[in-house]
Parts: structure tokens; C-alpha cells; sequence
């Protein structure tokens, strides 16, 4: 609001960039964790260390797990990376905790239906109130070590800076929803190279389409694969879905180059999409031999 026309530069023109190939970002994920390890990069200031240093003594004095009633309270992500959100957690938990007083800070938004309004928006796993960072971390990694994930792709995963600890909770948790599926090593190739939290977020709306549509019995997908920036499904009768969960879809230069792709054969193809394909979109799409199959946006 106050910066209006930075606000707009920063905005993605289309949605047209998610469909562009990932190219060389796949390893942004393995270098974060060779820079991490080997201490290149800025040197943490004072503030941050000291943070850190109170944020330890906190959580050893079980102020984490008092953090996590607040938020589940206010019906917000424990785990944002809103830093002023943040902050202002740690405030309200510490008044409380330091206090020794009873957690009863969302009493006044519950009954008015804005807690569960937002918990409901944001389609939080209730575990994650449940959990601290370290036991989702540990849950996470060992079940993608389950699904056969590299060590190098689960450590770019956990070192992510565009994936936040929900974030990859819910992707780890879309994941285990489609057991039978193969090749989910590489949808976590992908969160890696998301470089920033939107890319991230499109992502995890994504996979909660095709989890969605697999719990509707509508489909049964049996491995995933990726196309550009979207992962893709296929099904057990060997057609090939990708999710696209957007508003508006225009038929762009970018989005033309996808739908014309020749590497992903001749089976049948299916655009699953939530919101709206221009008349040129959706014209062009049927000539390259797409079907398209419009869903409800997904309800938490």
C-alpha cells in the first residue's frame, strides 16, 4: 500500500514463469549447504547472535512449546517467515510464560470465528501445533530418507531459505499422502530450487491438488515426475496430470512453449486448474492435444 509501484514491479507478470524449465537452480540448494558448512557468506551481527543465544535459552525452558499454543490460538503458522509476526509471538507467549500465566490469548478472535477462519485459510497440519522445529525436522527427514531421497537433496530441503519449516512440513506431508507413488526424490529436487517463498507456495498448492484429487478417487497416481516448475502426476492407466492451481491463465509465449513440448510424449495430457483459462489459453491448449479439467480450489 504505501510502496505501490515497487509493490507491482516485484509481482510476477503471468503465472506463465512457472511453467519456464528450472535449468542449473536445482543445485542452488546443495551450494546453500556448502556455504553454510564451510562459513562463507556474511559474517551473523551481534543482534543475531545474541537472538539466537535467547531463542536457545527459551526454547530449553519449554518457551517453544508454549510459542506453539499461542499461534495454535491465534490460528496462525507457528512456523512464518514474517519476521514482525515473529516478534510479536515471542512477545505475547513471553508475557504469559514468564508470568506462569494460563495461555488465553485468542478468546475474543475464537468467538468470532477468526481463528478458525484463518487456521482454515492456511491449511496448517494440526501437527504442526503439536511438534516443535527440531521434532518436524526429524519427522521429515527421516520419512523422505523412507522415500529413498539422497542425502544431498534432504539437506538442500532442510537448509532451503525460500522453504520455511511449514512449508516443507506440508510438502513432506502431501508426499506421504501418495504412497504408492514413485520418483518423489524429485519433487524435492524442485522445493530445492524454489528460490523464493511464492515459487514455494505454488508448489505446496500443487501437490494438494493432486492429493486432493487422488483422495477424491478420481485418479491413482503411481509416479511424479516435473515439468519446468510444476510437478506432474501419472496415472495408473498411463496418463500423464499437471496441477495448476492459479486464478487466470493467458495464453503467453511461456505457456505456449509448454503446452507444445515434445518430451512428454503422446499419452493423454491433462491441465487440472483451479481458476479460469482465457478463451485463447484454453484454445491453444486443445490444439496441442491437452484436456483440461477444472477443480475446486482447495478447502482446508
Amino acid at each position: 500500500v504505501k510502496n505501490p509501484v515497487d509493490s507491482v514491479k516485484q509481482a510476477p507478470k503471468t503465472v506463465g514463469h512457472f511453467f519456464g524449465n528450472v535449468g542449473s537452480a536445482i543445485g542452488r540448494g546443495v551450494d546453500k549447504v556448502k556455504d553454510r558448512a564451510s562459513g562463507d557468506g556474511p559474517e551473523p551481527t551481534a543482534g543475531e547472535m545474541g537472538s539466537s543465544i535467547g531463542n536457545a535459552a527459551k526454547n530449553a525452558a519449554g518457551f517453544d512449546k508454549a510459542k506453539l499454543e499461542t499461534a495454535k490460538q491465534l490460528g496462525i503458522d507457528p512456523y512464518t517467515d514474517n519476521p514482525r509476526l515473529q516478534e510479536e509471538m515471542d512477545k505475547v507467549t513471553w508475557a504469559f510464560f514468564a508470568g506462569g500465566l494460563p495461555l488465553r490469548v485468542a478468546a475474543s478472535a475464537a468467538s468470532a470465528g477468526v481463528a478458525i477462519a484463518a487456521t482454515n485459510m492456511v491449511g496448517i497440519p494440526e501437527d504442526t501445533y503439536a511438534l516443535t522445529q527440531a521434532e518436524i525436522e526429524r519427522w521429515d527427514g527421516n520419512s523422505l530418507a523412507g522415500m529413498g531421497v539422497t542425502d544431498e537433496d534432504l539437506k538442500s530441503f532442510q537448509v532451503s531459505r525460500s522453504l520455511s519449516v511449514t512449508r516443507r512440513h506440508l510438502i513432506v506431508t502431501s508426499l506421504e499422502a501418495m504412497p504408492k507413488t514413485k520418483g518423489r526424490g524429485y519433487v524435492i529436487r524442485l522445493a530445492n530450487a524454489c528460490d523464493t517463498p511464492d515459487k514455494a507456495d505454488f508448489l505446496v498448492s500443487a501437490l494438494g491438488l493432486l492429493v486432493a484429487r487422488q483422495a477424491s478417487g478420481a485418479v491413482q497416481y503411481v509416479s511424479l515426475k516435473v515439468a519446468g516448475r510444476l510437478p506432474m502426476a501419472i496415472t495408473a492407466t498411463g496418463s500423464l496430470e499437471i496441477p495448476a492451481p492459479v486464478d487466470y491463465v493467458t495464453w503467453t509465449e511461456e505457456v505456449a512453449a509448454f503446452a507444445k513440448r515434445n518430451d512428454l510424449g503422446a499419452t493423454p495430457k491433462t491441465i487440472v486448474y483451479t481458476g479460469i483459462l482465457s478463451p485463447a489459453a484454453a484454445s491453444g491448449l486443445s490444439k496441442a492435444g491437452w484436456q483440461t479439467s477444472k477443480v475446486a480450489y482447495l478447502k482446508y
